[in-house]
């Protein structure tokens, strides 16, 4: 009777502390980034690293903001870039492993540089982004998530021009969750 008892205690600790993850209160920072280099001629290297700090509102439904960070490097310009975004991101599931939604919309401003033609410009772009995924919580505080996400902007140059970019990217990351 005695090893029932201690098993279903346990069995209730373990699940109280893997919801308090995503219980109202909770403080989220983080982050997730991608990064791709293709060797075709020309090379390009993108990178992009997006921290990030929410507030769960509710029960497995965070809100806060982003700061997307750029570098690209395509026919000898080297462009750097930076953001604020908004986002909601939603929790599904219980336990250790669960499935996550996010959206986001913001502003992003970049600068491009080649030194060889002294060629500068710096554009501002209006983005949104939709994400799904997974996430693992490696104990009550830290988990690593994988997201497939599709992104799009409105880019608007210095010079007038208007373009549409947009595509999908897999994204890793991690969180850490502060409990009240």
């Amino acid at each position: 009777m005695k090893k029932i008892l201690f098993f279903v205690l346990a069995t209730l600790c373990i699940h109280a502390s893997t919801l308090a993850q995503t219980e109202p209160g909770t403080l989220l920072l983080g982050g997730n980034g991608n990064a791709r280099m293709t060797r075709n001629i020309p090379q390009s290297i993108n990178i992009g690293l997006h921290p990030m700090l929410g507030y769960f509102v509710m029960h497995n439904l965070a809100v806060g903001a982003r700061m997307p960070l750029y570098y690209n490097q395509h026919y000898g310009v080297n462009s750097y870039g930076f953001g604020l975004s908004p986002f909601a991101r939603k929790y599904f599931g219980a336990g250790n492993t669960k499935a996550l939604a996010e959206a986001s919309v913001g502003f992003s401003m970049f600068m491009h540089r080649n030194k060889e033609q002294n060629f500068r410009q710096t554009d501002r772009s209006l983005g949104y982004s939709a994400s799904a995924g997974g996430g693992h919580f490696l104990n009550n505080s830290i988990g690593l998530e994988l997201l497939l996400n599709y992104g799009g902007s409105g880019l608007y140059t210095t010079t007038g021009t208007r373009h549409h970019v947009g595509g999908l990217s897999l994204n890793a990351g991690f969180q850490v969750h502060f409990g009240r």
